[in-house]
């Protein structure tokens, strides 16, 4: 249907045409009846997105340009900028029925100048180093590896870049100076995806030249929509209330549906839709035409199934019903429907999702820098010093330096970089360095292995115990689990799919579940939790979902109550912030089986708490609680099933899951558009606290100020009102009432002030989209993972997230705060939580949670090496193939080990040219001296062939010897050596003899005499 425009263009055409306040919807109605090009200038970028969402929906014939606010920080926004202004300046004739949305904060810009970017495709001639030296001049930031837009890398002959306007990286392989191939690829994995023909590159600090009203066609309709300002002559302002407004056939329609609630159970706001459809079915046979959005199909498909409507069904994203009365037209949102606020669509279902499983994550947690501990698996605990080149029997090669006591000195070959862990011991506490001269080291790993065995088969005790235990299995998803997971507005990860995944195989095992989703905050373990826990209603049992803090359970309530609106689910809260009188309502419900899922704080675990019929546990947090709560958890898992959800999980846990001694699924795939939080530690002043909060504001969004000092937080809150007087400013914390604290946290989520100051209330799982900036007061006295956690408030959605560690003017920090601060700087990427954790093991302590004897192996011969011994020993007592470990040495002298050397056919090492990072370099070695089967090998080869361009004939070698050494594994054989072309093998400390001589090499290639070794040492291990 049209919308009638008759008395708008009448009204145009003398002056500026004014109607009343409509929705975001009805603005977009209206544009796409408009013919002629449109900029339509909004009061908030939260504004601008809400209307893009519904012009999306509603007019996709008509090209979308979005011009958000300037801030060089956020990628996102400016890749949207990019796209805008090359289309304003560049694609005039082919985009007549634009519509340009913009804030009225934009219109006063300087807007740069483009030019025609600069665009590449397969065939191409260009000198990869001019280049890279191009994409730094035109603002790109240069790194060893591409993990975010606007960021570009050089390795040989490949450039990898992602630039803002595009949605993946992209590498472009060089054949000489001719570029061969265009790929994006996947961030995390550094793995390719797919070819693409062209690719265009803008300048990111291009200066302004230009004003928005010279890019725009003569014929430009300007649209000012809710903007406190005078438009131009013979333009549409919407949003006033006066009595020269136009009259115009649409306006808002309100519902007053209700969304479910405790004073509005789950069956009267059934009831109240089932009305409202009856309804709308008297309306349709009076002839009115029904148009309704639902956000999903899922949801689609759930409104026809329940509700039988005739109506017009619809997928897509808007905000706000509206109806034009005299044309008997109505059009309903899924939002306006259930009655709750609809989100905005970024990352809403759309594309692939992103191919991290197809490789392994590049960013690993346990990466090893100069000056820090490392375990050698013979010698002990060391100091990594670096790499060099060292002289050895005549000829250079690229040792590591590793630093023991005394001085003493090892040179490792990079052949045997898997030798070497991190050290991550218990406590602050640094260990001693192992001697090279005694038996400290032996006496040691002896020792812990010992205790190892012990603890295995303790472990494995545990897990036998279990395994008699009877649990209540679910059946197959039933197929309102469809619909439901169906609803889900965004595209899961694949990580997220792998979790939901093998806690339904949990959940219909005959096994009792407990099972421990890792994964940061905001990688979608909530999404998790739920299904599991829709699944076990769907049986017909209950679901407790225990939260450590009242506004946490607050959140999830809501979350819970939204995602489940239209669904047969009673969903309950016991919480502080629930009156005494309500709390007895909802244990009583839950006595007699009424209340299907009940989410509480500590509350949950009292003894008057009972269930008719409980099923599933979800625990979120459970470093959280105290001793007491834990032993009634403990008790739980005995009897019902059990998922743990964490993104710092405690060390006892983490080192569990890591071992395989419990179930764990762990997230690391961060949701789409999700950017990175950059951190910064600074010194407080008054100087970065104003500009911290004035750049948030100036993006129309909030902040979050930790303050965590319930008596002086009002003269903090007074002192920040004194430094920013434009912000609306108000303070919280746990001291306060339930209603006092219920009402500043729901206000705040509306978006009704500007910066809350805060204590660690906040801390866990609150999500406020809008909310992009934290400043945590005094950081230097949190531990790391509540740090950790803080930050995590922030970055929630697309935008660019920053969180300011505000550390004493002039102080002096702690060595453990230093660690702390230094470890979150370090990890700002994403996935991090798990590496934080691994963190927070080394520097907080866990001795009480393993235990006094198994700490003190653990600060003996360290986390990394305990656990991989922890984990033999638990496959051996399973009766399990326990791969052999991959320990032979190597020397051949008819190979150059030195890169300086510039050899390359007789030579085995990563090149110069090919990758000249140093720490890139050592884990590469590692990577490649890790290899224990000939699967590995040949994945690896294909992984670096993409990342770093084609195999050079030393790196070709160099997989060569892994294949060597996997198969000198399998014949326990322990030392290769060619001299003079004698070929000895040493096993079981006695060399190899073939009759009586030792074998000889014949003079062929150096790829012809690598393979001969191989072969013949594959006919040993028959």
């Amino acid at each position: 249907m049209k919308l009638e425009l008759s008395s708008i263009l009448k009204a145009l055409k003398s002056s500026t045409c004014k109607l009343p306040p409509l929705p975001p919807s009805a603005q977009a109605f209206l544009g796409g009846g408009l013919e002629q090009p449109q900029l339509w200038v909004v009061d908030h970028f939260q504004t601008l997105e809400k209307l893009a969402d519904c012009f999306r929906t509603l007019c996709p014939e008509k090209t979308l340009l979005l011009l958000p606010p300037n801030d060089s920080s956020d990628m996102e926004l400016q890749g949207e900028r990019l796209k805008a202004l090359n289309q304003l300046q560049c694609g005039k004739d082919t985009a007549s029925t634009f519509v340009l949305l913009t804030t009225f904060q934009t219109l006063e810009e300087k807007l740069p100048t483009l030019g025609k970017p600069l665009a590449l495709k397969p065939g191409d001639s260009i000198n990869p180093d001019e280049l890279f030296q191009t994409l730094e001049t035109q603002g790109y930031a240069l790194d060893v590896e591409v993990y975010e837009k606007g960021t570009a890398a050089r390795r040989g002959g490949i450039v990898d870049l992602w630039p803002p306007t595009a949605e993946h990286p992209v590498r472009i392989e060089f054949f000489g100076d001719e570029i061969d191939s265009l790929r994006t690829f996947d961030m995390l994995t550094q793995r390719s995806v797919e070819k693409i023909k062209t690719l265009e590159i803008f300048p990111l600090n291009a200066e302004g030249e230009t004003t928005l009203d010279k890019l725009l066609p003569e014929n430009t309709l300007h649209v000012y929509s809710n903007v406190d300002a005078m438009p131009p002559s013979q333009s549409i302002q919407i949003g006033c209330v006066t009595t020269d407004t136009v009259d115009i056939d649409l306006a808002a329609y309100e519902t007053n549906l209700k969304p479910v609630s405790d004073k509005h159970p789950a069956d009267a706001a059934e009831q109240q839709r089932k009305l409202f459809f009856q309804t709308l079915e008297e309306m349709i046979s009076k002839d009115w035409n029904i148009e309704i959005y639902m956000e999903t199909e899922g949801s689609r498909d759930r409104i026809k199934e329940v509700y039988g409507t005739s109506g017009n069904l619809h997928t897509g994203l808007l905000h706000g019903s509206f109806v034009c009365k005299q044309a008997k037209h109505l059009v309903l949102t899924e939002a306006d429907i259930y009655g709750y606020a609809a989100k905005t669509a970024h990352a809403r279902k759309k594309g692939k999702a992103t191919s991290a499983q197809q490789g392994e994550r590049v960013a690993e947690w346990n990466d090893i820098q100069p000056g820090e501990l490392v375990v050698h698996a013979d010698h002990g605990i060391g100091r990594y010093m670096g790499v060099m080149e060292i002289e050895m029997a005549g000829r250079k090669q690229e040792m590591l330096l590793i630093e023991y006591a005394e001085g003493a000195r090892i040179y490792l070959p990079t052949g045997q970089t898997h030798l070497l862990t991190r050290y991550t011991g218990m406590g602050n506490a640094a260990p001693a360095l192992h001697s090279l001269k005694g038996k400290r080291w032996q006496n040691d790993r002896a020792s812990a292995e010992a205790a190892i065995e012990d603890l295995a088969a303790r472990l494995l005790e545990t897990q036998a115990t279990r395994a008699l235990q009877k649990g209540r299995p679910c059946g197959p998803d039933t197929h309102l689990q469809s619909e439901f997971e169906n609803s889900f507005p965004y595209m899961e990860t694949p990580d997220q799919l792998a979790a939901i995944q093998a806690v339904k195989g949990d959940l219909e095992s005959a096994l009792p579940a407990d099972r421990l989703i890792c994964g940061d905050a905001g990688y979608g373990k909530t999404e998790v939790a739920m299904r599991a826990a829709f699944k076990m209603v769907m049986e017909g049992r209950q679901v407790a979902v225990l939260v450590p803090t009242t506004i946490l359970a607050q959140q999830h309530f809501d979350t819970f109550t939204e995602r489940m609106a239209a669904f047969p689910v009673s969903i309950g809260m016991l919480s502080r912030f629930r009156t005494k009188a309500e709390q007895n309502e909802t244990i009583h419900r839950l006595r007699e089986g009424s209340v299907n899922i009940v989410i509480g704080t500590h509350r949950l675990v009292s003894k008057d708490v009972r269930f008719s019929n409980l099923g599933l546990v979800v625990i979120d947090e459970e470093q959280r609680f105290g001793v007491r709560a834990k032993e009634h958890l403990k008790q739980l898992r005995k009897e019902v099933d059990v998922l743990t959800l964490s993104a710092t999980p405690i060390p006892r846990t983490l080192y569990m899951g890591l071992t395989g001694a419990r179930d764990m699924s762990t997230i690391s795939t961060p949701p789409q558009e999700r950017q990175p939080v950059e951190t910064f530690v600074l010194e407080e002043h008054d100087e970065i606290i104003t500009e911290a909060i004035r750049h948030e504001l100036a993006r129309d969004g909030q902040v979050f100020y930790l303050h965590n000092r319930v008596q002086t937080i009002d003269k903090m809150a007074e002192r920040v009102q004194e430094l920013v007087p434009e912000a609306r400013i108000e303070y919280a914390h746990g001291q306060m009432s339930e209603k006092q604290l219920s009402d500043i946290m729901h206000r705040f989520v509306r978006g009704l002030f500007d910066v809350l100051i805060c204590t660690t209330i906040v801390e866990n799982g609150v999500d406020i989209p809008n909310c992009n900036t934290i400043l945590v007061d005094r950081a230097d006295r949190f531990g790391l993972a509540d740090l950790y956690q803080l930050r995590g408030r922030v970055g929630r959605a697309r935008r660019k997230a920053f969180a300011f560690l505000l550390i004493p003017a002039h102080g002096v920090l702690t060595s453990d705060a230093r660690q702390r601060i230094e470890a979150l700087k370090k990890y700002t990427g994403h996935g991090t939580g798990f590496r934080i954790a691994m963190r927070d093991l080394e520097i907080r302590g866990a001795g009480n949670l393993l235990g006094a004897q198994q700490s003190g192996h653990i600060a003996a011969i360290g986390f990394d090496l305990y656990c991989q011994l922890l984990k033999r020993s638990i496959a051996r007592l399973q009766g399990k193939k326990v791969p052999p470990i991959i320990e032979a040495s190597v020397d051949l002298d008819f190979i150059e080990r030195s890169p300086a050397s510039g050899e390359q056919t007789a030579a085995a090492f990563i090149p110069y040219s090919y990758v000249d990072d140093e720490n890139l370099r050592v884990k590469l070695y590692g990577r490649i001296s890790s290899l224990a089967k000939e699967s590995e090998v040949r994945e690896l080869k294909r992984e670096f062939s993409d990342r770093f361009g084609r195999l050079p004939p030393a790196m070709q070698n160099l997989f060569e010897i892994a294949r060597m050494r996997i198969a000198a594994a399998q014949a326990g054989i322990k030392t290769i050596r060619v001299n003079d072309d004698r070929i000895m093998l040493i096993r079981n400390g006695e060399p190899i003899m073939v009759n009586g001589h030792y074998p000889r090499l014949n003079p062929n290639s150096t790829s012809a005499r690598l393979k001969e070794v191989l072969a013949l040492l594959k006919s040993f291990t028959s």
